[in-house]
């Protein structure tokens, strides 16, 4: 039998690993929205030094996602040998890698100094991001016309990155009672908002006022017909080329609203025609149909929905599994913030933030995802899971009590 001194020092010893892989953990939120390769890298690190715990003895967090995330990947692996291109798809295994961020964050991060560190690292970056970037393509150049492209190069990842930054803003904002915290929070938030707005990627827009109202429903209902009279009094005040880009949403016929729709039925096909295996999870690159973008033609590697990808990516089975992991995912934070609630306590309020936060983005995340492919992003991704573990962290018994 092994004897307490010697189950004592596992423990010692895995508590150093552990202080060794938040410290990366917390690299890995301060590059989060910064750059891909350093944040991946912080986070290969910090994935080490947690193994490495585990093994000396220190057990990660249980979050209630194990099953559905551990059948998931399972049945990706299984579905490799049935792609046309098996290399590719073992690349794109590599999205299961981030996973890593929720159950370290669940695992890590479980005093309120440890939480609030992992936010404040995700809205720092965000904030630098964003001004630097307003500053650069917009504001210097005097070019207000421009999509912002922010540090990511891309249009579509850096608004669902500043989204999220919104978001959890807003959740902070929501939960905090200091009035110095709440002017210092406001000012935050503005940069991120700028660059969504800047960006005219719409379902960032979407995903961002879908995830607000979440916020507010469930914290601060008194402040939703505030929120009502100032997107009136924006709607009218926009320049004309936001107030049509707007309006384009509703307008099936839009150029870019045709294509999707044209993937889309093209998805669907692809699951009539693979129901069971899929096609591969894998660059779609001459399987979806070219889209016209001016005059020139454009070939897509991807379907522009979350749905409709992963059916065609792992068959309907995979689809099951993909839909219980992510309807599973607002189900046990609403637990947590339901039981969190009946507490009462004053001194939660990180706590209260991160898993406010961590509903917001969920929805923003999804809502964006009915029109595009947000979890096939890293970037996205990798900011998504730490949102969620974080506020999976600091497990709250059935009684309602935090657990220290």
């Amino acid at each position: 039998m092994v004897s307490v001194e010697q189950s004592s020092g596992r423990t010692s010893r895995g508590e150093g690993s552990r202080r060794l892989s938040f410290a990366f953990l917390v690299l890995t939120a301060a590059t989060s929205m910064l750059s891909v390769s350093v944040s991946q890298i912080a986070l290969g690190v910090a994935l080490f030094f947690f193994l490495l715990s585990w093994a000396r003895g220190r057990r990660p967090s249980s979050t209630g996602l194990e099953w559905p995330a551990g059948l998931l990947l399972g049945w990706a692996l299984l579905m490799i040998p049935f792609s046309p291109d098996i290399p590719d798809s073992l690349y794109h295994t590599g999205r299961f890698y981030l996973l890593g961020a929720l159950w370290m964050s669940a695992s890590l991060a479980d005093t309120d100094r440890k939480r609030r560190l992992i936010l404040l690292s995700i809205v720092a970056a965000a904030v630098f991001n964003a001004v630097y970037s307003v500053l650069t393509e917009t504001l210097l150049p005097g070019d207000f016309d421009r999509r912002i492209r922010l540090l990511q190069h891309s249009v579509s990842t850096g608004s669902w990155l500043m989204m999220c930054a919104c978001l959890l803003i807003s959740a902070m904002l929501a939960a905090t009672r200091s009035g110095l915290g709440r002017i210092l929070l406001f000012l935050a938030f503005l940069p991120p908002l700028a660059a969504v707005v800047l960006s005219r990627t719409r379902g960032a827009w979407l995903g961002l006022l879908a995830g607000i109202l979440v916020c507010l429903g469930l914290r601060r209902r008194r402040v939703l017909p505030v929120l009502a009279v100032l997107l009136v009094a924006t709607a009218l005040m926009a320049p004309d080329g936001y107030k049509e880009r707007a309006m384009s949403i509703f307008d099936f016929s839009f150029r870019t609203n045709n294509q999707r729709v044209i993937m889309w039925k093209a998805g669907v096909e692809m699951i009539r025609e693979n129901p069971v295996t899929g096609i591969g999870d894998r660059n779609l690159v001459g399987d979806v149909p070219p889209v016209h973008v001016g005059r020139r033609e454009v070939r897509m590697s991807h379907l522009h929905s979350n749905p409709v990808m992963v059916g065609v990516i792992w068959g309907i089975p995979g689809l099951v599994l993909w839909l219980w992991l992510c309807l599973k995912i607002p189900i046990v934070l609403f637990r947590r913030w339901r039981r969190r609630a009946e507490t009462g306590a004053p001194d939660d309020r990180i706590l209260e933030a991160a898993i406010l936060g961590g509903l917001g983005v969920w929805v923003a995340v999804n809502v964006a995802g009915l029109f595009d492919w947000t979890y096939g992003d890293p970037e996205l991704s990798l900011v998504f899971f730490l949102c969620v573990g974080t506020a999976l962290s600091g497990p709250i018994a059935s009684s309602g009590r935090v657990a220290a």
